[in-house]
């Protein structure tokens, strides 16, 4: 179906099926003029299955199109690999409500995502839905130079074989809220990867997810872009169970990649700020540095929150530094926060925290 300029599509409790010998790209598509040319869809009640090899995509919606989509489920679609062919793609200024929708086992190669591809300064609200078991080279939701808000949704079991399993954004503001994010998989930001915006996590688990490399958990990572600044915030989440190879059990905020190496008399420009208020860092794993956060070339705020039992093959069980600064305020840790050059700043104020062990070697500053 497609619906062009001046158009109103409504579908409810309807079946798109696809087998392998099924041609096209979209069941349904969305394809204004332009901005000025307002079309819209409202679909409840209907599903999309997949069987086979289907490479394609599922409801694309664009063109500055308005679209509200509820009570839809998406199941074991595969992407041909284009960023226009994931499940459910929103593009060009496209401005769309989605509400208890349900994507799981879908695949996705090349620039596709595995569930939802939002992009070209388009705005996404999703509530109340599940986004779960999708395997792609991307994360299952992508946001590229957008506005994404999550809200009351779970996303459990999500692979991506490059940066986030659950979410990858660049350049773009999202929002997760009261959600849970559990059992993910990547190369880096084993969750939740972000660069070149904000992201905001609020009220949420991010449970037992994996990084091969680097950030477990969450991955803020700047990709050392000058011309860049990425920001989060975290207030009232969990962080437990999750585990990377190298640097982040939990949480890695970084400009610099080498986190091995100290940059001795170099003075690094902080792009990375992230703040985490009322959260609990609980049994991250990492087999170099930062078993719950790590951070290069980044200023953290950290405020009346807890660690426990995380744990650094290397260095920093808790936290490990370098080039970057830690304000800290109301916080209880139980094992080591360590910096690993002389350019790190740890500032704790005046019996608001209780530190165990080694705060901070010889290299490092504490105040």
């Amino acid at each position: 179906i497609v619906a062009q300029a001046y158009s109103t599509l409504v579908v409810n409790r309807c079946i798109f099926l696809w087998s392998d010998s099924s041609l096209g790209t979209y069941s349904i598509g969305l394809y204004p003029l332009g901005t000025v040319f307002r079309t819209s869809i409202s679909m409840y009640n209907s599903e999309f299955q997949a069987s086979g090899n289907k490479a394609g995509g599922g409801l694309y919606i664009g063109g500055g199109a308005i679209g509200s989509v509820v009570d839809t489920r998406i199941t074991r679609m595969k992407a041909n690999g284009k960023s226009t062919s994931a499940p459910i793609t929103i593009r060009s200024q496209a401005r769309v409500y989605l509400s208890n929708i349900n994507v799981r086992e879908c695949l996705s190669a090349g620039n596709a995502a595995s569930a939802i591809h939002v992009s070209q300064n388009s705005e996404v609200e999703l509530h109340n839905s599940d986004i779960s078991s999708n395997t792609g080279a991307l994360a299952a939701i992508v946001v590229e130079g957008s506005k994404m808000n999550v809200i009351g949704t779970k996303m459990n079991f999500n692979a991506g074989q490059r940066n986030g399993s659950c979410v990858a954004a660049q350049k773009s503001v999202v929002q997760i809220y009261s959600s849970t994010l559990s059992g993910g998989s990547a190369a880096q930001g084993g969750c939740v990867w972000a660069t070149g915006g904000l992201l905001y996590v609020w009220k949420s688990q991010v449970v037992n997810c994996t990084a091969t490399r680097l950030g477990g958990g969450i991955m803020l990572d700047n990709l050392r872009d000058s011309a860049r600044i990425t920001m989060g915030a975290l207030y009232q989440t969990d962080v437990s169970g999750c585990s990377a190879g190298i640097g982040g059990g939990g949480i890695l905020a970084v400009d610099v990649l080498d986190i091995s190496t100290p940059v001795s008399g170099v003075v690094v420009e902080q792009r990375v700020n992230l703040v985490m208020s009322s959260c609990r860092f609980i049994n991250n794993t990492v087999g170099g540095f930062g078993g719950a956060v790590l951070a290069t070339a980044a200023s953290i705020f950290l405020d009346d929150s807890v660690f426990t039992d995380n744990y650094a093959g290397v260095a920093g069980d808790d936290v490990w530094l370098r080039e970057a600064s830690l304000i800290m305020s109301g916080v209880t840790s139980g094992d080591a926060m360590q910096a690993g050059s002389s350019s790190c700043e740890l500032i704790a104020f005046d019996d608001s925290c209780d530190v165990f062990d080694e705060a901070i070697p010889e290299s490092g500053e504490l105040r």
